[in-house]
Order: structure tokens, then C-alpha cells, then sequence
């Protein structure tokens, strides 16, 4: 069973996002009306509508996907689904709550959310906003849906590949 798939969970999360729009962009932070990127941005509010328990990053620099092809991101995301937490679902159809990446430029470094027709971004030196999810969707290179998963393992950890 996915995570939104609950009406008021669904509720929830529109509210949740909608509350986030305006933030303006903060590196390596996620604090609602001060400041957010776009992974602080989609990870905090999966833990504030109860998909996830937690979350940990590494330092990761500004400009991280100008210089790499690493799929730190995409990593992440996996590790999540082979722990059972969510799971990846492909481009055709989007459901409430869906995890979105991108790639920007050369790696998927960027993530959103989408919600009732319209995906919510934190992109560089811009505020949170929605726009449709048709808009950029040349970029578009993963989708990862949550499921309803024993609270232990709803801890995202994303770690620095030192390889």
C-alpha cells in the first residue's frame, strides 16, 4: 500500500507543501519560511506528513552537480527501497506524495514532489513554488513512490560515495 494512498495523509501533504511555498533558497537547509533546498525541502516534508521518521545528509558542496556524475541522490533513493520504505515507479503516471528527480545538469541532483497535478521545487537562488508537472519534463529521470513501511526503517541516511 503507498503512504498517500489515505485521503487525509493526501490532505496533509497538499497542506504541507502549500505552507512551504515562498521559502526562499537556503544551501543545506530545510526550515520552513527561512530557508530550503530542494533535498532539505522534499525529505522534510516527508518526515513532517510521517512517511519518514528521519533523515541525515552529508555536506554536500553548492555546486555538487556542476563537478560530479555521482548519483548521490539516486543512491539515497534506492538504499530507502531496498529497505521496503519506497519504491521506484517509473515515469508515466504520478501519484500524491511521489519523490521526483531530475537531472541537473549531468547527474539527478535535483528533487520535488508532486501533489495534485502540480510539482512543488526548491531550485537555486529561487524560492519554493508549483508549476505543472508537464514543465521540464525533458528532465525528468526518476520517480520514487512510499509505502507504508515499519516506522525503524523510515530513517534516510544519504551518505558521500568516497570512491
Amino acid at each position: 500500500m503507498w503512504y498517500f494512498d489515505d485521503l487525509d495523509k493526501r490532505k496533509h501533504l497538499k497542506d504541507e507543501l502549500k505552507s512551504w511555498i515562498g521559502t526562499r533558497y537556503r544551501h543545506r537547509w530545510g526550515e520552513k519560511g527561512r530557508g530550503a533546498d530542494c533535498i532539505y525541502l522534499v525529505l522534510q516534508v516527508l518526515v513532517n506528513t510521517g512517511a519518514l521518521v528521519s533523515f541525515k545528509i552529508y555536506n554536500y558542496p553548492l555546486d555538487a552537480s556542476l563537478h560530479s556524475d555521482k548519483e548521490i541522490l539516486l543512491e539515497g533513493y534506492r538504499m530507502l527501497e531496498r529497505k521496503g520504505v519506497c519504491k521506484e515507479v517509473g515515469l508515466k503516471s504520478f501519484m500524491d506524495g511521489d519523490v521526483l528527480l531530475y537531472k541537473d545538469p549531468i547527474a539527478s541532483t535535483h528533487s520535488a514532489m508532486y501533489c495534485n497535478g502540480f510539482v512543488y521545487h526548491q531550485r537555486f537562488r529561487n524560492r519554493v513554488h508549483r508549476m505543472s508537472v508537464h514543465q521540464d519534463r525533458k528532465n525528468l529521470t526518476y520517480n520514487f513512490r512510499f509505502l507504508v513501511a515499519p516506522r525503524h526503517l523510515c530513517v534516510c541516511n544519504f551518505k558521500e560515495d568516497k570512491s
